[in-house]
């Protein structure tokens, strides 16, 4: 799990419950003072006290009021790049040299965020109510979940993984876009119309290339479509 913003009650919840986590720390100012003070120092691998958690979050988030302890280590990219990692992971089953590969492995979170927010429009709201929120939130969760299926139902029926391809995820949201009210409704054979999507998601794939990677761009502009897009 990835975090730009820090929470002492977060670490102090999951710490608790005995809930294993690795999160990415922010080293700015705006971050850990202890996070801080460990990017600066020549350290690798320690453990450090965060602020306690104030009694606001302590009851809205059913954590106790004690300092947590996290484990901070250091990551270094390929490209110099040296990354903070707060997590409980003890050093004896997780050394210092894995936790780049264990960064890494968290990238398909990233990517089903980004499918939320970009692909399945999420913060394009119908409404400012919680209910109408959580509404949202639900009804484009299952829609992910859905595609999700469908992308594995073709992959299997056109063979992607032998040829080293899988589904275009961007294609997959536009296709169930349109089929999806028809599945619904029951206007046509659900078979028919899941085969229609296998056929055409099995057609429109991504070649698969082992350690690609594409630096961000220094200024990125994220596509935001207003609050009163509906798609």
């Amino acid at each position: 799990m990835a975090v730009g913003y820090p929470a002492a009650w977060l670490v102090a919840y999951l710490t608790e419950h005995k809930i294993r986590f690795c999160m990415r720390c922010e080293k700015s100012s705006g971050g850990w003072a202890a996070v801080r003070a460990f990017a600066h120092s020549d350290q690798v691998d320690a453990m450090v006290t965060l602020n306690k958690p104030n009694k606001w979050d302590c009851e809205d988030y059913g954590c106790s009021g004690v300092a947590p302890q996290v484990r901070l280590v250091k990551c270094v990219t390929p490209d110099g790049l040296i990354r903070v990692m707060g997590t409980n992971l003890p050093i004896s089953q997780f050394p210092t040299a894995v936790f780049g590969e264990l960064y890494h492995a968290r990238w398909r979170i990233e990517e089903a965020f980004k499918r939320l927010k970009h692909r399945c429009k999420l913060e394009s709201v119908s409404g400012l109510t919680q209910h109408a929120l959580m509404v949202d939130v639900h009804a484009k969760v299952l829609v992910d979940n859905l595609a999700s299926l469908v992308c594995i139902g073709a992959s299997e029926e056109a063979g992607l993984e032998e040829k080293q391809r899988t589904c275009n995820r961007a294609y997959a949201a536009q296709c169930l876009q349109r089929l999806l009210p028809r599945m619904v409704l029951g206007l046509g054979c659900l078979v028919t119309l899941l085969g229609k999507a296998f056929k055409l998601l099995g057609a429109n794939s991504h070649r698969q290339v082992p350690d690609r990677k594409q630096p961000r761009p220094k200024n990125p502009v994220k596509p935001h479509p207003s609050m009163a897009y509906k798609g």
